[in-house]
């Protein structure tokens, strides 16, 4: 019974890793191909369907 709930546990995990991986792959596509110049944090998330916060949580983490 314990071990259904570590691996429930550690499928989520890695689900939102995933979904983490995804935005900021998602974030980098959009800054490399559409402002290959530079662009304000609001225009990129925006274009990329994220809100700021998220967005800018990712590249930070990226530098």
């Amino acid at each position: 019974m314990s071990t259904t709930g570590v691996s429930s546990g550690s499928s989520r995990t890695t689900a939102r890793g995933s979904t983490t991986l995804t935005k900021a792959c998602v974030l980098l596509r959009a800054v490399a191909t559409i402002f290959p110049t530079g662009g304000s944090l609001s225009h990129i998330a925006r274009e990329v369907g994220m809100n700021t916060a998220t967005a800018h949580r990712l590249l930070t983490a990226l530098d």
